[in-house]
């Protein structure tokens, strides 16, 4: 096998490979010379030199070097033999705040946001019994009009992270369409009811609720 030429990186200190033994004394020149990674610290990369740089590396990955995989495998990984469950899970028995949990919300409806703008601007998770009762809803109120274009349905309250299933800004109105799913016992499950009353408190607007199962409106 041929002798690889290596020296330190003066910031990092990660071996950096040298293929010939010219090339290596050069850099022994120059000991403030770093590794390629450190040299990209801090620079900003215009969008078209991205897009070269993906479709450059489409396909070929980032082979991890022999000592990295050793590192991975068996003992050499700090993780090895380690299993955090139950009281060992350093989360056991905590729990979110409402600030975190609002954050983590907002981020999650950030996601489907952007899959919107990949799928024409559609929410896939809208059923087409829902679809057809909001257009009824907007004909026999007449929101479907120039006065009332503003309607929209899977409104979002950013500040909350909610999505509602219809808003009608104009008035001020929040309309809520239920499946069976959102009821225990006939009863509007306590996490929907929490919900309502944040919404409200926000918003300072009526809330109505249909209920698929019964088909009763209740504002």
């Amino acid at each position: 096998m041929p002798r690889k030429w290596t020296r330190k990186c003066p910031d990092c200190n990660i071996d950096i490979e040298y293929g010939s033994r010219k090339a290596y004394h050069i850099a022994i020149k120059f000991p403030s010379r770093r590794c390629r990674w450190c040299k990209q610290k801090g620079k900003q990369i215009s969008n078209e030199t991205r897009q070269k740089l993906s479709v450059s590396r489409l396909g070929k990955g980032h082979p991890h070097t022999e000592k990295h995989k050793q590192n991975m495998r068996g003992s050499g990984n700090g993780m090895y033999g380690i299993h955090r469950y139950d009281i060992q899970n350093p989360f056991y028995g905590k729990h979110h705040t409402e600030e975190a949990r609002r954050k983590m919300r907002i981020a999650a409806c950030k996601r489907v946001i952007k899959l919107q703008r990949n799928n024409n601007g559609r929410i896939n998770n809208v059923g087409k019994k829902e679809g057809r009762y909001f257009r009824k809803l907007e004909r026999k109120n007449g929101w479907n009009g120039i006065f009332f274009s503003k309607s929209r349905r899977q409104y979002l309250i950013e500040p909350l992270g909610y999505f509602v299933d219809y808003f009608e800004p104009n008035l001020n109105i929040v309309v809520e369409y239920d499946e069976p799913r959102h009821y225990k016992n006939g009863t509007l499950k306590a996490k929907d009811i929490k919900r309502m009353e944040e919404i409200k408190q926000h918003l300072g607007c009526q809330v109505w609720r249909y209920n698929e199962y019964t088909g009763i409106l209740t504002k």
